[in-house]
């Protein structure tokens, strides 16, 4: 996909199944542009990351106890200009 500098519309709409182990939900992105990645979970919190992420511009979100329902999430870049190459990945286990 490609990273947007802002849209209104989710870049990933999630439905999420909460399962009774309860493992954490992390969403992660991997690019080699300076990406930013924002969540609206499903109780309506706006999660923001920039740099928590497995490399130095990478962002990471990590719910440790996500529930059940839908997750809208963004992709973006940090700086404004054209659209760059990232991939969402999104884990019940760690970081990518």
């Amino acid at each position: 996909m490609a990273a947007s500098a802002s849209s209104r519309a989710p870049d990933y709409r999630i439905n999420w199944t909460a399962g009774q182990t309860k493992l954490p939900l992390v969403f992660s992105v991997l690019s080699d542009a300076d990406t930013t990645l924002v969540v609206n979970d499903a109780q309506g919190n706006w999660i923001c990351d920039d740099d928590s992420g497995n490399g130095a511009l990478n962002p990471s979100i990590t719910i440790a106890n996500p529930v059940s329902g839908q997750y809208d999430v963004w992709v973006g870049t940090f700086q404004s200009g054209p659209a760059q190459k990232a991939t969402l990945n999104v884990s019940e286990l760690y970081s990518q």
